[in-house]
């Protein structure tokens, strides 16, 4: 069983369940689960705080193919998704908080 894949079905429920749009549940765990799987890590209690600052350090070194950095507005929407997936009780649940 991989906790990492049960925890973004999870995240998916909870977005659904609090009402949130179809756009926005697929939106969020789909970049929740870009942000989870750069990471080496197998386990959300394995991830710290540096692993989630790398990320968006990355986030902002990032180049398109035509060499562009991500837009303001993309760069908001790739972090809001990392912030609400350690807002969603079934994180601290994992993380054994």
């Amino acid at each position: 069983m991989d906790n990492l894949n049960e925890l973004l079905f999870a995240f998916k429920q909870h977005l659904q369940a609090h009402g949130r749009s179809p756009a926005t549940v697929e939106l969020y765990t789909d970049q929740a689960g870009c942000f989870l799987k750069s990471l080496s890590a197998c386990d959300i209690r394995q991830i710290t705080k540096s692993h989630i600052e790398a990320y968006i350090a990355g986030l902002y070194e990032h180049r398109t193919i035509e060499g562009k950095p991500y837009s303001t507005g993309t760069l908001c929407v790739k972090v809001r998704a990392v912030k609400r997936l350690f807002e969603y009780p079934g994180t601290m649940i994992c993380a054994g908080g």
